[in-house]
């Protein structure tokens, strides 16, 4: 019951919102108006330059995915040309010897006991 009557108060009051808001009447060339503005903004440079953009974006999308792509393609070396990089000598700043070797595996398990 009291379900209803809370409605019944609310319809009340919104019936008094609506009376009490002030009467406007729109000017007679306010129709006329706003078509010239819509007819304005349909044959505008900048209404085709944005239409014009929207019909592009997914071509140049798909441009710039092929051209990366083939960017990537193109400069992924070759692992055999990697290879023979490691076996000039002149890349080869100093000799290995026994020694460097085992020097180097002992700073590596320093360095393991360091962390743990």
């Amino acid at each position: 019951m009291s379900n209803r009557r809370d409605q019944r108060d609310a319809g009340h009051f919104l019936e008094f919102l609506v009376n009490s808001v002030p009467r406007i009447e729109a000017p007679p060339f306010f129709a006329a108006k706003v078509a010239n503005l819509a007819q304005v903004e349909i044959y505008s440079f900048a209404g085709s330059l944005q239409l014009f953009s929207r019909r592009l974006v997914p071509v140049f999308m798909t441009l710039m995915i092929l051209v990366c792509l083939a960017v990537y393609r193109w400069s992924t070396p070759d692992p055999l040309v990697e290879s023979a990089f490691f076996y000039d000598e002149e890349h080869l700043a100093e000799t290995i010897t026994l020694e460097y070797v085992v020097d180097s595996l002992a700073i590596a398990s320093d360095e393991q006991n360091e962390n743990h």
